[in-house]
């Protein structure tokens, strides 16, 4: 027997969720999106299950990662999931900090001719690296920063509890894979026993 699931998607992105939109009515799938900043959600008890995968949870600085699980929480129903995941010391394994400088006539970062200074760097004492993106054109200079956080078993489970999350239960992925550690991503499946 099929269970049948209202379903609800936030992205920041507008082309994306116009793509997901589109997606959806073609399969005949009825799917809320919604464009907004996930930082801004402010729903109470209506969740049963909430994901944040493709590591983006780890973007975020400490106290919006804090804040954004604090309004999960209040967003799920008594004994709602929460699944994410993250970024492991495995990641950076081959990660290594470069400088580099590309002349494109178009590409990912802008459709003119441009020129692109990539900085990589690591911050040992935080646990994160950045993947930095300068684009140059004629008429701007743009800087993306993306930023990642490093987790290990102790670290996502304390974030997690500080917000008021339990019964925490890891893997590799979140596929479900069991935990061994030797993966570059960290899943992290909590419950939410109070609002």
């Amino acid at each position: 027997m099929m269970q049948a699931f209202a379903v609800t998607g936030i992205d920041y992105s507008y082309r994306s969720v116009e793509y997901a939109t589109r997606q959806a009515k073609i399969k005949h799938q009825e799917i809320q999106y919604i464009y907004m900043n996930y930082l801004d959600i402010d729903y109470e008890d209506t969740f049963d299950f909430v994901t944040l995968i493709y590591c983006d949870f780890g973007v975020l600085p400490p106290h919006d990662r804090a804040k954004l699980l604090i309004k999960i929480r209040k967003a799920l129903k008594k004994g709602g999931i929460l699944i994410l995941d993250g970024f492991t010391d495995n990641q950076i394994r081959d990660f290594s900090e470069t400088r580099t400088i590309r002349y494109e006539t178009h590409g990912f970062w802008s459709p003119v001719p441009h020129m692109l200074i990539q900085s990589n760097i690591i911050y040992p004492k935080t646990k994160n690296y950045l993947e930095q993106y300068i684009v140059v054109t004629e008429d701007t200079c743009e800087c993306y920063n993306n930023w990642n956080q490093i987790y290990s078993i102790q670290s996502f489970g304390d974030e997690l509890r500080s917000a008021g999350f339990d019964n925490i239960q890891f893997f590799d992925d979140v596929s479900g894979q069991p935990f061994t550690g030797t993966q570059n991503t960290l899943c992290a499946v909590a419950q939410s026993n109070a609002n």
